[in-house]
């Protein structure tokens, strides 16, 4: 999914659809020249949205210890990993119901 200010792509994530009724969010960006102008809750908006439609009922977000914050503020909590854990990264989940 990108996301356009104008003519121009400012943000980009990948949706996932996962078993289980999940949806991974991945690969979240956001042009460093937009950052802070609230584009990037605006993406995750349109992405949980995307996958309430594709019949998900949860948003995963593997996330660096330094976005932990943001996501909390958009709602995620941390999760515990289901499996081997990677260093520096945590699993974050969101209900979509």
């Amino acid at each position: 999914m990108l996301q356009w200010k104008d003519d121009r792509p400012i943000g980009t994530i990948r949706i996932d659809q996962l078993g289980g009724g999940a949806a991974a969010l991945r690969l979240v960006a956001i042009d460093p020249a937009f950052q802070g102008q609230g584009h990037g809750g605006v993406l995750l908006a349109e992405a949980e949205r995307f996958a309430r439609l594709l019949g998900c009922g949860k948003a995963v977000v593997y996330s660096t210890t330094e976005a932990i914050g943001y996501y909390e503020a958009g709602g995620f909590t941390e999760d515990e990993w289901a499996e081997c854990e990677i260093a520096g990264i945590a699993q974050m989940v969101k209900p979509l119901g």
